[in-house]
């Protein structure tokens, strides 16, 4: 199949820009047009090509944010919507359940039944998992994206075929395969540990992937849910992380993570208009509140466009 590249507006031949400058100069109340900067550039398909409206900007600066990394991506065209420190390392917290759950789903079926034997061992964040409790796979991921329990986490490796070393190599082959080339998982549950790293750029576009799966897309944007055991004997009542999920217009969940080094942490993904847009936001010091900021821009500053009608 024929390709060519989706690069959101004509690209602007160094001529022409030369020859605008030159004008200026010659009569300073010429106006020349600001050249906006390019969307990342992604091979798609003709027909692809012509059906994907992207983000064109207005003019109207972002918002200050505090956060150190930043990748926001238009889902439908793949184009960059705003970025800030894209390729440099980071550590994803608890953002890692994500690649965790892709990973447990393509293993576990969801009529499994998830048995916790040593997740009293889990550090950080938990749901308070009692060794022995009998629950089902699909209540475990729940437990997994909503509160974050790092003994969930741990419950799934140890389900897990092969258990916990195999799950985290099943996280960076999969890792792999979709392109990540600057992750690399060392545990299931995020907590901070030497080499545990990705980037911006790598959680956004993994978070892209995640949300194909219907099951997974569902759950993150849950906000409250309970589950018990087989039995009925225990119960746990989970509610969400993300602050933003059902007081933000159009906020689909995704998310959350923090630790001490790595900071505050969000992925979150927004859908208005018919247009969704991830953002991953990472090393902030108002993950929630900047969060916030970066959708307002968005989505007041932006009109989506066919390439089409740009050639």
């Amino acid at each position: 199949m024929a390709f060519q590249y989706a690069t959101g507006l004509k690209q602007k031949p160094a001529s022409l820009i030369f020859a605008g400058l030159i004008a200026f100069l010659i009569n300073p109340s010429l106006s020349i047009p600001p050249v906006r900067p390019e969307p990342v550039l992604r091979p798609v398909s003709v027909s692809s090509f012509s059906l994907s409206p992207y983000p064109i900007n207005s003019g109207i600066q972002a918002p200050y944010i505090s956060a150190k990394f930043v990748y926001a991506l238009d889902v439908q065209s793949m184009a960059v919507v705003y970025i800030k420190n894209p390729d440099q390392k980071i550590r994803p917290a608890s953002t890692t359940k994500i690649m965790t759950a892709l990973v447990a789903m393509e293993s576990l079926k969801s009529d499994t039944i998830v048995t916790s034997s040593k997740t009293t061992e889990a550090i950080g964040k938990t749901i308070k998992l009692k060794s022995g409790e009998h629950i089902g796979f699909d209540d475990m991921l729940y437990a997994l994206l909503l509160e974050s329990g790092n003994d969930v986490a741990f419950a799934l490796a140890e389900n897990y075929s092969g258990g916990y070393a195999e799950m985290v190599k099943a996280m960076n082959l999969k890792a792999k395969k979709l392109g990540l080339e600057n992750t690399i998982f060392k545990n299931v549950s995020g907590i901070d540990q030497y080499q545990h790293e990705t980037t911006a750029r790598d959680m956004t576009i993994l978070a892209s992937e995640a949300i194909k799966n219907p099951l997974f897309a569902d759950i993150v944007n849950t906000k409250q849910k309970e589950i018990k055991t087989v039995d009925g004997n225990i119960i746990h009542r989970l509610k969400n992380t993300n602050e933003l999920l059902g007081t933000v217009d159009g906020v689909k969940g995704i998310k959350t993570g923090l630790t001490d080094l790595a900071g505050e942490n969000l992925i979150t993904l927004v859908d208005r208009n018919g247009h969704q847009v991830i953002i991953g936001l990472f090393g902030s010091q108002d993950r929630f509140g900047e969060t916030k900021k970066l959708i307002d821009w968005i989505f007041s500053s932006h009109d989506w466009k066919s390439p089409i009608d740009n050639r």
